[in-house]
């Protein structure tokens, strides 16, 4: 009867901690649901930044599940720079700067 008790309490309670987990998570794309976003640029401009990739003797952003480097247009904009943590693109003289980060990054 107890581990019964105790496995029910186990079920009500599980939910809580995973909910917890995935708020926290930093690695999840910058548009997942329930996500506020600091940079309101993003969703109006129709780009959408899932990674960042840099090596010794690249750079490259994945914008709208495309690989781009700097001086790469995608749609109107032209991929200007690529940091650790954000890419920043003109658009009609217009700069748009897509966050992968919600927090700091800190080594």
């Amino acid at each position: 009867m107890r581990w019964a008790l105790f496995f029910l309490l186990c079920c009500a309670v599980a939910p809580a901690f995973a909910q917890a987990l995935v708020d926290r998570d930093p690695t999840r794309p910058i548009d997942y649901k329930g996500l506020g976003l600091k940079n309101a640029e993003a969703p109006q401009s129709g780009l959408t930044l899932r990674a960042i990739l840099i090596g010794e003797k690249r750079r490259h952003a994945l914008i709208n599940n495309r690989y781009v480097k700097v001086g790469d247009v995608i749609g109107s904009a032209k991929v200007i720079t690529i940091k650790k943590g954000s890419v920043t693109l003109e658009d009609s003289g217009r700069k748009i700067t897509l966050r992968l980060f919600e927090h700091t990054i800190r080594k």
